[in-house]
């Protein structure tokens, strides 16, 4: 996320990308919070706002939201951060391959539009950012 957070100031700084026309896409709620918290911190100083219910709100800095929060917008800029295995799909759809197949297909069906919708949601090219997730590492 620390590297992500590089890349967004650089383009800001570099090539005058407004943060406001940058977002980041997670898949989930904690990994948004998360994100958020690394923007906002020292060195960086980047203004977040995380994308909510009613959409990616007011204000200057970055957008940041869950999968579900970006249908239907549209970015200059936008980063996948935190996809990998057992986060997208997420590994809690597993649970459903032995008590209940028919579900688990159609979670994961569900999640892979998903994906390639966030992919097509930036004026350029999507950059994924991604790390082999381990739960006792700190993103």
């Amino acid at each position: 996320m620390r590297a992500l957070a590089t890349l967004i100031q650089e383009f800001h700084d570099r090539y005058g990308t407004p943060y406001a026309a940058m977002a980041v896409c997670v898949p989930d709620g904690a990994s948004a919070t998360q994100m958020a918290a690394v923007l906002g911190s020292a060195p960086f100083g980047i203004p977040a706002v995380e994308i909510g219910r009613d959409g990616p709100g007011k204000g200057e800095g970055v957008r940041i939201g869950t999968m579900y929060r970006f249908k239907g917008l549209e970015f200059q800029r936008v980063f996948l951060a935190s996809v990998g295995e057992g986060r997208v799909p997420h590994q809690r759809i597993e649970t459903f391959r032995l008590t209940d197949p028919p579900r688990c297909q159609r979670e994961q069906k569900r999640s892979r539009p998903r994906t390639l919708e966030v992919s097509s949601d930036s004026a350029s090219n999507p950059s994924p950012c991604w790390k082999k997730w381990n739960a006792d590492s700190d993103a």
